[in-house]
């Protein structure tokens, strides 16, 4: 019974199939192009029918592919790498170098500055161009100064100077004095030797000249406390009267009080009138850079400033009598010390990753 069901299902659903089924009808023009379609794709030849010969050419023929933009730089050419001796050989220090040199390019302003203090020393008339004085005796000093590098040798200075300088002279024909506050400022070229020296030194000889101005005021002293005015007599004493005096019998000894208040352009002892306390002048100095760190310097030198004018002390070789002077133009002596401080600051660059990084990214692409 089970069968004859079975029998029955499979013949209803065949014939339900058949009844569902259109019939082609080989007049129908698009059976027609069908089956045209289906001769066509017949008379390809098929592959087993190939010749041998052919087919091994192809295998055999070098496929040429053009490289793509997209990966090239995503990968290492390994063709173009050296050996990994030959990446190690390329050191640390060659590296930072690499960076330096295109820092040191990108700087412009490199500046250091400079403080410094020292004696002022002044040659010219009164004092016989301080002779008999040892030269740093005198008044101190103190000056400023911004260096920035031209070239490997070559600096630009610009600097600052300030102190006094003092001369007295007391002989038995003549006694002068006088005190003058000094400010001056201007530029120097810099030459440091440094394309002539070894690379590794410990101090940097260096010679500078330059172009000032220069701005003086300088007072004298005539008088003590009480307003006294002194009078030097034939017998090295000071009075407060003239030795040919009538009155001389009464004069009073004074001391020196080395005040020095009274301005020498407002005296007029020589009759110059109010001229001009500015002047201008050139600085040549000589001297040397010790290194004592990274970015500290120690720095000796000695400076001459020559002056333009003869009048730092008032008196000249149209002075009045014993007052006359030479008619060389005044000069100042500066020896000085400073610390130099490198203001540089080293920019920051790039860490370049080890080699291995690389491998490990091209493995991973790969």
């Amino acid at each position: 019974m089970f069968k004859l069901r079975y029998i029955l299902v499979v013949n209803f659903s065949i014939f339900y199939l058949i009844g569902n089924t259109q019939v082609v009808d080989d007049t129908d023009p698009s059976v027609q192009d069908s089956m045209e379609i289906l001769q066509e794709e017949a008379a390809i030849t098929p592959l087993d029918s190939i010749p041998k010969n052919i087919t091994d050419t192809i295998n055999n023929e070098d496929v040429e592919t053009e490289p793509t933009d997209e990966f090239d730089d995503s990968f290492i050419d390994l063709e173009d790498s050296q050996s990994s001796e030959d990446v190690d050989s390329y050191s640390t220090d060659d590296q930072e170098n690499v960076f330096e040199s295109s820092d040191e390019e990108e700087f412009i302003f490199k500046p250091k500055v400079i403080l410094g203090t020292g004696m002022l020393t002044f040659y010219g008339d009164i004092g016989s161009n301080h002779s008999g004085y040892h030269p740093t005796v005198s008044r101190l000093g103190y000056d400023l100064r911004l260096i920035n590098p031209l070239t490997e040798y070559l600096d630009l200075s610009f600097f600052v100077l300030f102190g006094e300088v003092s001369a007295n002279e007391r002989t038995v024909s003549r006694n002068l004095n006088f005190n003058s506050n000094i400010t001056t400022g201007g530029f120097t070229l810099n030459y440091n030797f440094s394309h002539l020296l070894k690379k590794k030194r410990i101090f940097d000889p260096y010679v500078q000249l330059g172009f000032e101005s220069m701005e003086f005021l300088s007072k004298t002293d005539l008088k003590d406390n009480n307003g006294n005015y002194y009078y030097y007599w034939s017998d090295g004493t000071i009075m407060n009267m003239d030795e040919n005096d009538p009155n001389a019998s009464n004069a009073i000894e004074l001391s020196r009080d080395y005040t020095y208040e009274s301005d020498i352009r407002e005296e007029n002892l020589d009759g110059f009138g109010s001229y001009r306390e500015r002047t201008f002048g050139i600085p040549l100095e000589i001297g040397a850079n010790l290194h004592t760190g990274e970015r500290l310097k120690f720095r000796v030198g000695t400076s001459i400033h020559f002056t333009f004018t003869d009048l730092i002390d008032g008196v000249t070789h149209e002075s009045l009598a014993n007052r006359a002077g030479d008619s060389k133009k005044d000069r100042l002596l500066y020896t000085h010390f400073a610390l130099s401080y490198d203001l540089t600051l080293p920019k920051k660059t790039e860490e370049i990753k080890p080699l291995d990084e690389f491998d490990d990214l091209f493995r991973m692409d790969t």
